[in-house]
């Protein structure tokens, strides 16, 4: 199935939070919260912006903090929303802790989840999760998610305390049926010798379970897709970020950012009004904007390029922190090695075009990074 065209727009409902998650970016919280009248502004005028039905629907993303301390105010968004007529198509969505999930919040959220998507944040096992995210991990009903959001998967923060426990993590998220979208977090020191091996050898562990158990698993770190196209630069760089173009948030007080990255309870007042002069061209030129180390790289046109924590750990949008990159290229050796496995045991479907591109990129990748 071909991918949609998203217009996502974010509306930080709410600067606070319950918790105190160890590898949080957002280090410039308060009290602040978006009001009914300003969301609506926003919501209007997105939802009856013309330039938006290019796009084949509109994600109205309620961000925070944590989004669900304003559940009365999310409630009276959508139902206002619902009641109403607009040229765009929408869907609300919200990333939660999942702490604070009430039964009322789950009775509205199951009768509305056409509507609205709950997005749960789950770190891995209990051990991970707790270390990470403030001992929460009994307070969150799974199950809940598990019923109504299943295809909607879990978001999974590795942090250096956790990434010896990696592989372990996404499995019991796998078991518990979800799928898996890891990422390694954002604005920590990666710099440690010791996280490459560790990476390695976790993302190998994962790759050997997922072909011994020839199960239909899934997590982003290994997902095989961003092998094709890999090498094939054609002296065109593609824009792998929506960062000032298909993304817009929106602060507390209605004021706009190029994304949830570039807010000021991301990066401080004084980035995120610097953030507001950056250009954020649709096409990237290699002199004017990539490092030489990025334009001689095979995976330049299928990195996975957050400007907003560019911006935050270099003073560049483009310029990615070194150490981050290399554990970057360590899950594409991790998806080349998935891949060649896959092959070896007749579980590559060679009849898909696309699938014998993303072996061609994977034995290349090998070669390469051997």
């Amino acid at each position: 199935m071909e991918d949609k065209k998203v217009r996502s727009i974010t509306l930080t409902i709410t600067h606070s939070c319950n918790l105190n998650c160890s590898y949080c970016y957002e280090k410039h919280k308060n009290s602040k919260r978006m009001t009914f009248d300003t969301a609506i502004n926003i919501v209007e005028k997105e939802l009856n912006d013309e330039s938006n039905l290019t796009y084949d629907y509109v994600e109205i993303d309620f961000f925070g903090g944590e989004p669900l301390l304003e559940f009365e105010l999310i409630k009276d968004i959508v139902d206002y929303v619902k009641a109403k007529k607009y040229k765009n198509k929408y869907v609300f969505f919200a990333t939660t802790n999942g702490t604070i999930l009430t039964e009322e919040m789950k009775l509205w959220f199951a009768k509305n989840r056409d509507q609205i998507v709950l997005g749960l944040s789950l770190d891995g096992t209990r051990e991970m999760h707790n270390t990470n995210r403030s001992n929460s991990y009994d307070k969150i009903d799974v199950d809940f998610y598990a019923k109504y959001y299943s295809d909607q998967g879990v978001k999974m923060t590795i942090s250096p305390e956790t990434l010896p426990s990696l592989a372990e993590g996404v499995i019991h998220c796998n078991q518990l049926g979800f799928k898996v979208f890891a990422n390694l977090a954002y604005d920590i020191d990666w710099s440690n010798k010791i996280n490459k091996q560790i990476l390695e050898e976790q993302l190998k562990k994962l790759v050997d379970y997922y072909i011994a158990n020839k199960n239909q698993y899934y997590c982003s770190m290994l997902d095989i897709e961003r092998l094709f196209g890999v090498g094939e630069n054609n002296g065109e760089i593609i824009r792998t970020c929506g960062a000032g173009w298909t993304m817009r948030a929106y602060d507390y007080d209605g004021e706009l950012y190029p994304c949830q990255h570039f807010l000021p309870i991301s990066i401080g007042e004084e980035k995120a009004k610097q953030s507001k002069t950056l250009k954020f061209e649709r096409n990237i030129s290699e002199e004017d904007h990539l490092d030489v180390e990025c334009r001689k790289c095979i995976f330049v046109n299928t990195c996975p390029n957050c400007y907003g924590s560019n911006f935050s750990s270099t003073g560049n949008m483009h310029s990615r922190d070194l150490n981050f990159c290399t554990l970057i290229k360590i899950q594409y050796m991790a998806c080349s090695y998935y891949v060649l496995k896959m092959y070896e045991n007749n579980l590559l479907d060679l009849e898909d075009p696309k699938n014998i591109s993303i072996l061609n990129s994977a034995i290349i990748v090998n070669e390469l990074m051997d």
